[in-house]
């Protein structure tokens, strides 16, 4: 999925900050990758709260389109089967109702 590599982003972009910080302030190796390894595991964590925010709100999201896109069917359907009465009153439904060996036809 999209949202499989949000935790591995945030956490390398904060990993080069903290990084590229402790290099300009000139600590030393053993400062440097104490801070760096903490500043990886906090923000791994924090990447995978908001992946599962954003997998939240994307099936909220989904869910709701896909509700709507039923209502528009059941709308388009609920059109055509008005449209499908003919002149004589006949509608597919009451063409299923005929026996199979009758034959109807629609002009």
């Amino acid at each position: 999925m999209k949202n499989k590599n949000i935790p591995a982003i945030v956490t390398l972009c904060a990993g080069v900050i903290a990084s590229i910080t402790c290099i300009v302030n000139r600590y030393n190796l053993i400062s440097t990758l104490g801070i760096v390894l903490c500043v990886l595991i906090v923000f791994y964590v924090i990447g995978l709260i908001v992946g599962k925010i954003i997998l939240k709100t994307n099936k909220v999201a989904n869910d709701a389109y896909i509700e709507q896109e039923r209502i528009k069917m059941k709308a388009a359907k609920a059109a055509a089967e008005e449209e499908a009465v003919s002149e004589d009153g006949i509608t597919e439904a009451s063409i299923e109702e005929v026996n199979d060996e009758t034959v109807v036809t629609l002009q």
